[in-house]
């Protein structure tokens, strides 16, 4: 096969680094504002009945409630103020979102309980309130920041932290929680969050439960191991011989069970130079093959031969504030949303469109605005949208469009809103959020039935949502299905990345990565993948994350999640940011992996994938493959520093040493975290970090073909650098 090597050189470029997209063949058998408004509140008794939930809820002085299209949500302001607040003071005002997850049966949400439990690493305390079990927990834990802020920011402050207080009833066959939140470094957070939970305890409930009967559930509850102590998988981290890493590199299958199949390895490569250190790097692919497009942050490149050429570097409209994410419809057009400026600083979802096989993209529409004072109060939004649109059925006649869905990150909980005729103007849904506990890092994929399923983390959980097709109303069907409970994160540092989210970081990306795809061969069956850390050194320092996937045979359903099983070899090194897609049944993942990084050079990252399938009723996996060539792992501490990371330990855990990653807050030269003295008196600060191996990493599945992007400051062969 030939490679070809297209670059785009914008000013200001801080780094150099480059996607490069490569496809293997396997070859074995085969916006609308939303409104708020007062509810049903009590002014005198200041009493709010929410008869949807079977709840009342007793408002203390100097709150005020306010409703979402599906979320209801209490702050610590005034009613009065609460329409004339400016959002910022929404978003640092204290907050409570109140939700309600239906089960099957009372014993089903007892059990709820547990999962609940299971999101946090600190003991919950369990409780009646209303004759029912229930359960309160107050954590700490970090303020989900913006990937993408609006202005750079140099900061030695320590990292943002919220007091979070749950309250979780088990009524009949659901589970209400209420989940509140006030700043940790405000003077009146103690006395806050107290109240918080005074507010859970006094919720007076429609049904009324059997004080006896809690009891006992209650104790079954505190007597039941945690599902914290349940391993994540009956396979355990073991050491592979280095000799034997080679042989599992380049073997794949398309099926598991037919483990002689190879891929082809590296066919198409292409190279793409990027404005601003950033990569976040999607990938989509006609249903054919033939037509191909990458974005990344500003900019793609497209292919309308299967990848035979490629075309120049372009810019796509509109994408002000970047983190592009890609589909391909049931029309054959392809989707590209991103985050734009449409009002003040990063606001809304843009959605670009191309007609054309990804030639030429022209802005569509905008799935959702972030109005002034009363959507925003779910900031940081929008951020890290997702898309998917469905390749199978078009939305109502008579226009027949596609349907084209779009998530993204919420102070509160994941918006969604969706189109059902191709994107235009006015045919977004008015967006939805979910906001039971802390949802977060939404990713989207659509069944070939019209099924939408959404994957998130929650806390330490993974859970994943499902929802009819927007032609059908964009329904929730079932809520808070758990993949797996407890997860460990990968462990922060990661060096050379200059973010590295969950509690180790400041929540702008999650290096889980947690995403979902649906067998292509039967819609009823689902994939879910994700990264998590099985190994510490004694001081506590990443040695080995595995790439796991789980499967469902019931759409998801809570319950019906098979054990996560590695789909890596079960060799140690770091792995992050793993993507996941499906193509004739099979499931394949991609991901950074440091399995030959050594004593001295512990950044140095190549990119994996793998293969996994059901095989006599159990998730089987092939061995796994390298998919850059041998002896081109990249040095992510040398790749440079774009901004300044958002902390030091970023970069003083590379082994190699000095690295110019600080800011001196005295003019601006780069500095040594450790070793600099900048001048006049400053300081080497930290900043908010650039996404330069990407806060996500996408790959799609089409034609029988896995195809990945990645970003690398080391080329490929017959890639030379672009400068």
């Amino acid at each position: 096969m030939q490679n070809f090597v297209k670059t785009l050189l914008r000013p200001g470029i801080a780094a150099a680094l480059f996607l490069l997209f490569s496809w293997a063949t396997f070859v074995a058998g085969t916006s609308l504002p939303l409104a708020a408004h007062a509810g049903q509140a009590d002014a005198e008794s200041q009493a709010l009945s929410l008869p949807e939930y079977g709840v009342t809820v007793q408002i203390p002085p100097g709150w005020g409630h306010h409703q979402y299209a599906n979320v209801h949500e209490l702050l610590n302001l005034p009613p009065e103020k609460i329409q004339k607040a400016a959002a910022r003071d929404l978003e640092n005002a204290a907050t409570i979102h109140m939700g309600v997850l239906k089960l099957r049966t009372h014993s089903d949400a007892v059990e709820r309980l547990s999962i609940v439990a299971a999101e946090r690493r600190v003991q919950p305390t369990f409780l009646t309130i209303g004759g029912w079990p229930a359960l309160q927990r107050q954590a700490l834990v970090p303020k989900p920041e913006r990937g993408e802020p609006d202005g750079a920011e140099l900061s030695n402050e320590p990292r943002r932290m919220l007091v979070s207080v749950t309250t979780a009833i088990a009524v009949g066959s659901s589970v209400f929680r209420m989940d509140g939140t006030v700043a940790a470094e405000s003077p009146a957070a103690d006395a806050i969050a107290e109240q918080i939970k005074q507010i859970g305890r006094g919720l007076r409930l429609q049904q009324a439960g059997d004080p006896a009967q809690a009891a006992k559930e209650l104790q079954k509850l505190q007597s039941t191991p945690s599902l914290r102590t349940i391993p994540l998988s009956s396979s355990s981290p073991k050491r592979i011989p280095a000799s034997m890493s080679a042989t599992l590199a380049r073997t794949a299958s398309g099926s598991p069970a037919e483990a002689t199949s190879v891929a082809t390895g590296l066919a198409i490569n292409t190279t793409l130079a990027l404005g601003g250190g950033g990569t976040e790097p999607e990938i989509a692919v006609s249903t054919d093959g033939k037509n191909i497009v990458i974005a990344s942050q500003f900019s793609g490149v497209s292919s309308q031969d299967g990848g035979q050429t490629v075309s120049a570097p372009f810019n796509f409209p509109n994408t002000a504030c970047g983190d592009s994410s890609l589909a391909f419809g049931r029309s054959g057009t392809f989707y590209e949303g991103s985050i734009g400026t449409t009002n003040t600083g990063c606001d809304s979802q843009v959605m670009d469109v191309s007609t054309d096989g990804g030639k030429t993209f022209q802005f569509r529409s905008n799935p959702f605005i972030c109005n002034g004072t009363t959507n925003c109060s779910f900031n940081p939004a929008p951020d890290q949208e997702h898309i998917a649109a469905d390749r199978f059925n078009a939305g109502p006649a008579p226009d027949a469009g596609d349907q084209v869905y779009v998530v993204w990150r919420g102070k509160g909980g994941y918006g969604i809103t969706c189109s059902s005729d191709s994107g235009n103007a006015n045919s977004w849904t008015a967006a939805a959020f979910n906001g039971d506990g802390s949802p977060d890092f939404p990713r989207v994929s659509v069944g070939q039935d019209g099924l939408v399923y959404v994957v998130y983390t929650n806390g330490d959980n993974i859970e994943v949502d499902r929802y009819t097709s927007c032609a059908n109303g964009l329904t929730q069907q079932s809520k808070g299905g758990v993949i797996a409970a407890s997860t460990a994160e990968v462990v922060c540092p990661v060096p050379g990345l200059d973010r590295c989210g969950g509690k180790n970081g400041f929540f702008r990306n999650d290096l889980r990565s947690p995403v979902v795809a649906v067998d292509d061969t039967n819609p009823s069956h689902i994939y879910a993948s994700y990264a998590t850390n099985t190994l510490t050194d004694a001081s506590g320092n990443g040695v080995n994350e595995n790439v796991v996937v789980a499967d469902s045979f019931s759409h998801g359903d809570n319950g019906t999640w098979s054990t996560p099983t590695p789909i890596n070899s079960l060799v140690n090194g770091r792995r992050y940011l793993p993507w996941l897609c499906s193509v004739g049944g099979v499931a394949y993942a991609s991901w950074y992996d440091r399995r030959n990084a050594t004593a001295t050079t512990n950044d140095v990252a190549d990119y994996f994938a793998g293969s996994i399938a059901p095989s006599g009723g159990v998730l089987t996996a092939a061995p796994d493959f390298q998919i850059n060539a041998p002896g081109t792992g990249d040095p992510q501490c040398a790749s440079g520093w774009p901004n300044a990371p958002d902390l030091a330990s970023y970069s003083e855990s590379c082994f190699v040493q000095p690295q110019l990653a600080g800011i001196c807050t005295n003019g601006g030269s780069r500095c040594d975290f450790d070793e600099t003295v900048c001048p006049n008196g400053g300081t080497c600060s930290t900043s908010n970090g650039q996404p330069k191996y990407g806060d996500y990493n996408g790959n799609a599945c089409a034609a029988g073909r896995l195809y990945t992007v990645w970003g690398s400051d080391t080329a490929q062969p017959n890639t030379p650098l672009p400068g």
